[in-house]
């Protein structure tokens, strides 16, 4: 049996064809050197995705409107950044469909809300040339609720498990 190009027999045992064909691939990549017989791996292709999660405030609260396919909602939330002094925020464009779309129609303005899907810069004309603009097509929606200042209530002491 050949050493593979970790030098563990006993690896290539154990998880059989799987294994070897991940080794011709890296011994292709031309990790292991050029040997006799192997063909070079084709070009890889990283998947082109950029998924974001952000938490925020609403900066007016959504209407449903009618797509050409689909209902959808646009916002826009607000991004807190910093503390004190050096509190700055960022705006951020958002767009949802379907259910999801109906649920951020829902969420009143200024309402914290955690939001997932995917990012991308959105190039359009404006008055004084080509813009860009963040946006974030929504793939899930979740509603935040914390205590405002002044609402925390003490727990009773026969809640405390210990």
């Amino acid at each position: 049996m050949p050493i593979n190009t970790l030098g563990l027999r006993q690896t290539e045992k154990a998880y059989g064809k799987k294994y070897r064909l991940n080794r011709v691939m890296r011994r292709g990549a031309g990790l292991s050197g050029r040997q006799k017989g192997h063909k070079p791996m084709p070009d890889l292709r990283m998947p082109q995705h950029s998924k974001l999660t952000v938490t925020g405030r609403t900066t007016r609260q959504g209407s449903l409107k009618q797509g050409p396919k689909a209902d959808y909602c646009d916002v826009s939330i607000a991004v807190d950044r910093g503390f004190g002094e050096d509190k700055t925020a960022w705006f951020l464009n958002c767009r949802a469909f379907g259910k999801t779309a109906e649920r951020l129609a829902k969420v009143p303005k200024g309402a914290p809300v955690l939001l997932d899907g995917d990012f991308e810069m959105r190039t359009w004309e404006g008055r004084d040339g080509l813009r860009t603009d963040p946006h974030l097509d929504i793939r899930s929606l979740d509603e935040l609720a914390w205590a405002e200042k002044g609402e925390d209530e003490p727990v009773p002491e026969e809640d405390i498990p210990f």
